[in-house]
């Protein structure tokens, strides 16, 4: 883990301010020397006394804020060292130049500066101390005034030329020297020692003895779903410390649920632990499912998660028969604290008997149309045709469920592509009629996609099919498609929920579309 921290000190950031004072100190001791050198006088090399002010109030820092005005200013970021410059306000004409009224040094005349006022000279205060110092007659004063007006100031570029001389080299030694930092700052606050087991640790002053702490987002990263029937729910252990209490352990089976808003933050009002059929109840307080002749319709039960009980199940086939108990012991923390069952077309109901917790689950059969009898339907399997679509889909209880479709599908592969041209001259021949394409199809995308419907259902299965719009994961097993199930995308984005009194005969329809594309893409 980063320590972020640390990182915005500057402090932390030694070879990235090296860089920078290094170029500092050159662009001062450059235009320094810039104000005397190469500046002839009467055949002799200028008095440093003229610009000694100047001279000495060129300075450079690192992280503060500029004073005065001066061009040239680098800021690395708000946790970066910054870089700015300073020196009298007057230190920008010099360097900049000043344009005239008349004839301008071709040197300035790039410059945004320029003489302000009425007049038609520049103040003579400054240039007859100047006159003073060369030992000149300050009567000349108003001379040269009056020319400095007219011809300008020529630019010195004193500061402008070391500042941008090494200003490339400067930023790739600067990029470099924040990288290395950075990498070091990373090196010396990475965790390395990976706990056996994810632990996280959550702190909350207590509100009038109360706390409240959101742990859901923490564990669903840890709960993956699969086209497989394993549980699809993790372990989680809390242990609570306050001033008053000591540790409390508790363990809990969590799984990628949901609840409605208005159900609050537990299933149904009642609590998670004695929501033991992980599906939607009907009207009467039992379990539906859809079925179909040959597919088997699942449904997952919690059985426990805090301890290891017995429990029971008996079932009741088509002609009304119903076996002997089954009895299970499930071993606690294990994968058996979530069973899944099918129902084939061989059974009717599934009767639980769960530490006293009793409840029913009823298959509905549902079969395809548009053959009448099972015989023709079993003739036709290998087709696909009489075998209906079957989704599988992650309910609210964070359980994996099916729905059949066994009215007609239809099935849709589209494709994107774009096109380009290419030379496919026969230069021996001096034709093109080679038979290749010289506007050549260059495939984008490919998807296949159905259109399925349901049978003519009970309005208790409603609730299944909110539950399958909501559902951020869905499969379908599609017969003649493939022997495993398929990541699929639902394309509805919204439901109308009918009811018999209003619609009659309930019937919905679906588009889904295969997670992958048609042609295998992935290179």
């Amino acid at each position: 883990m980063l320590n972020l921290a640390n990182l915005r000190s500057t402090s932390q950031y030694w070879k990235t301010r090296a860089v920078v004072d290094r170029y500092r100190r050159y662009v001062v001791s450059q235009a320094k020397a810039n104000l005397t050198r190469g500046r002839i006088v009467r055949g002799k090399k200028a008095s440093y006394k003229a610009t000694s002010k100047l001279h000495g109030s060129i300075k450079g820092y690192i992280d503060k804020k500029q004073k005065r005005s001066i061009k040239g200013k680098f800021t690395g970021g708000s946790e970066l060292p910054s870089l700015t410059f300073e020196m009298n306000n007057y230190g920008k004409f010099v360097d900049e130049g000043v344009k005239g009224s008349s004839s301008t040094y071709r040197e300035s005349m790039l410059s945004k500066n320029k003489f302000r006022g009425g007049k038609q000279t520049v103040p003579v205060g400054p240039i007859r101390k100047w006159l003073k110092v060369k030992g000149l007659d300050e009567r000349l004063a108003f001379v040269i005034s009056r020319s400095i007006y007219q011809k300008g100031i020529r630019a010195s570029h004193f500061f402008t030329k070391p500042l941008e001389k090494r200003s490339k080299t400067f930023k790739k030694a600067y990029h470099k020297a924040v990288a290395d930092d950075i990498a070091k700052n990373f090196a010396n606050h990475v965790v390395t020692d990976k706990p056996a087991t994810p632990t996280y640790t959550l702190e909350k002053e207590a509100i009038g003895g109360e706390a409240t702490f959101e742990i859901a987002e923490l564990i669903r990263d840890y709960n993956t779903h699969t086209e497989a029937y394993n549980t699809g729910a993790v372990w989680v252990e809390t242990s609570l410390n306050d001033f008053t209490i000591s540790a409390v352990n508790t363990v809990y089976l969590a799984t990628e649920g949901y609840t409605l808003y208005k159900d609050g933050i537990q299933h149904n009002g009642n609590s998670w632990q004695t929501d033991y059929c992980m599906l939607p109840e009907d009207t009467d307080g039992n379990y539906r499912l859809t079925g179909a002749n040959l597919i088997s319709s699942k449904f997952q039960v919690l059985v426990n998660s805090e301890s290891s009980f017995t429990y029971s199940y008996t079932t009741t086939n088509t002609s009304g028969i119903t076996s002997a108990a089954t009895v299970i012991v499930p071993t606690s923390l294990s994968s058996e604290m979530i069973k899944t069952y099918p129902m084939s077309n061989t059974f009717n109901r599934y009767d639980f008997n769960l530490d006293g917790e009793i409840f029913t689950v009823y298959r509905d059969k549902f079969d395809c149309h548009k053959y009448n009898n099972d015989d023709t339907l079993a003739a036709s399997y290998l087709s696909g045709l009489a075998r209906p679509i079957t989704l599988h889909y992650i309910n609210k209880f964070g359980a994996k469920n099916t729905f059949n479709f066994t009215l007609k599908h239809t099935e849709e592969i589209s494709s994107s592509s774009d096109t380009f041209n290419r030379n496919v001259m026969n230069y021996s021949a001096l034709n093109s009629g080679n038979g290749l394409h010289a506007s050549r199809k260059r495939l984008t995308g490919s998807k296949q996609s159905f259109t399925i419907n349901t049978d003519y259902i009970k309005e208790y299965y409603v609730k299944q099919l909110e539950e399958l719009i909501l559902s951020e994961y869905v499969w379908a097993s599609i017969p003649h498609i493939s022997t495993n199930l398929l990541p699929v995308n639902l394309q509805e984005k919204k439901i109308e929920k009918k009811n018999h009194l209003n619609d009659g005969l309930l019937q919905y329809t679906f588009n889904i579309v295969t997670a992958s594309e048609y042609i295998n893409t992935v290179r």
